[in-house]
């Protein structure tokens, strides 16, 4: 009984490990968006970078699955950088 726990512990490790790497990607995009500074100049600067209006207010909830559906993953690079102005002039 014992190594079939083992088994199905090592199983379920596993399945968790495979989920942080798959999601290790977004998390640059995810802290940058969160930064405590990010003001309305630093969501109309992520707009003009992305090409189209991105800002939290603009719906009732906004989570990050709106973010990955807006396809912001692709701005990445450029959201890190507006995300850490932001910071810095916090």
């Amino acid at each position: 009984m014992k190594e079939r726990e083992t088994h199905m512990v090592m199983r379920i490790a596993e399945r968790v490990k495979f989920s942080v790497e798959e999601f290790r990607p977004n998390v640059p995009l995810m802290v940058a968006l969160k930064k405590d500074g990010m003001r309305d100049r630093h969501w109309e600067l992520v707009s003009a970078s992305v090409g189209f209006r991105v800002h939290p207010r603009d719906r009732k909830e906004f989570c990050f699955q709106h973010v990955i559906d807006m396809g912001l993953l692709e701005h990445t690079e450029k959201c890190v950088q507006i995300g850490e102005q932001a910071s810095k002039e916090f």
